[in-house]
């Protein structure tokens, strides 16, 4: 069941991703100030400085797309009223490199979905949190996206009402999930995929799949959650919190060598090894190191469901994409000549790139 669930859960995500409209329009956001100086010489050529104007811009409606630009100047906290896509640049663009020329990230401080946002998707942005919270949920929502994001601080659910339905977070590096607190919000088909998680907290009114994530610190999840073909990496003796445990799937897992071998973790075809032995470079780069070894080097890493699927985020069929940069071409390097003679040309090389 949980298999046929995942790819339920699969078929939405390519749906909202390719279902938009035909009238939707594209709008610039940059709030680098020489940038702007020169661009609103030309009034035709709207680039908003501010990304909560560009959001309320009247002309700006259900459906259509933010490039929010790379700038070394936070965007601040947006508030989501609308159906938008939000596209920012990619993260650890200084440490992966040939990725994007220019290696500043698209911060926001944080986002907040609220009334009328259902549908809208989030992309490649480095949200650094506000108060504790990088990504808020405090009013009912559906088929929201949030993929190939750096959140360095929660995506807090704690005190809303409602439901939210058809949550999907995927190829993220996020810092905490943490669906908590006393507030009488569910959730509902919340697919957690191929991310990196420091920690992760579902209360029990939670319908989820976790599937194919790495997992740094502790997991405390409830029945009615399928947990298979992740790496949990922390070595305390809490790792792990299952309540009612008999009620959900947990199964085709990697565990840390040196974690308390819980009685209940020992069917389901889980695995216990030392991470010298899967990963490839543990020295590598941020969310580079996380990548696994050969199967002739690590059988267990290759020990997922379905048969022969590779546990971890960068597994299975839509694995983690490197600094989260987003599904458009880049530019990752570009060359030009000093100075040029006058009456001619500038001699340029640009290179550029497809992501899918």
């Amino acid at each position: 069941m949980k298999n046929k669930n995942y790819f339920n859960l699969l078929a939405i995500v390519t749906l909202l991703l390719f279902c938009t409209s035909i009238n939707a329009k594209v709008w610039r956001v940059n709030n680098n100030d020489a940038y702007n100086n020169y661009s609103n010489s030309n009034p035709n050529d709207i680039v908003f400085e501010n990304l909560q104007t560009a959001v309320d811009y009247e002309d700006v409606e259900d459906g259509d797309t933010l490039y929010v630009e790379a700038s070394a100047i936070n965007y601040m906290i947006v508030n989501l009223n609308k159906r938008l896509t939000l596209i920012g640049a990619g993260y650890f663009l200084e440490e992966n490199t040939n990725l994007q020329f220019n290696t500043h990230n698209s911060s926001v401080s944080r986002i907040n979905f609220g009334e009328n946002s259902s549908g809208s998707k989030i992309y490649g942005l480095r949200i650094t949190g506000s108060s504790g919270v990088s990504i808020g949920f405090t009013v009912p929502v559906s088929d929201i996206i949030i993929s190939r994001c750096y959140a360095q601080s929660s995506l807090a659910f704690n005190n809303g009402s409602g439901s939210i339905n058809n949550l999907i977070l995927t190829k993220n590096y996020l810092e905490a999930i943490s669906a908590s607190g006393t507030g009488t919000l569910t959730i509902n088909n919340f697919m957690i995929s191929n991310n990196y998680i420091n920690t992760i907290t579902l209360k029990s009114n939670t319908i989820a799949t976790v599937t194919q994530n790495v997992i740094q610190s502790f997991v405390n999840i409830h029945s009615g959650t399928s947990f298979f073909n992740n790496i949990c990496l922390s070595t305390g003796n809490n790792f792990f919190t299952q309540n009612n445990n008999t009620a959900s799937t947990i199964s085709h897992n990697i565990f840390f060598s040196t974690q308390t071998q819980l009685s209940w973790l020992n069917g389901g075809n889980n695995n216990f090894s030392n991470t010298n032995s899967i990963f490839l470079n543990n020295n590598d780069t941020t969310d580079k190191k996380y990548q696994l070894k050969s199967l002739n080097l690590c059988q267990v890493c290759y020990n997922g469901t379905p048969e022969n699927t590779q546990i971890g985020m960068y597994g299975g069929n839509d694995p983690y994409i490197l600094s989260g940069i987003p599904a458009i071409p880049t530019i990752y390097s570009l060359q030009a000549s000093s100075s040029a003679p006058q009456g001619g040309t500038l001699q340029t090389t640009i290179s550029t790139r497809s992501n899918n």
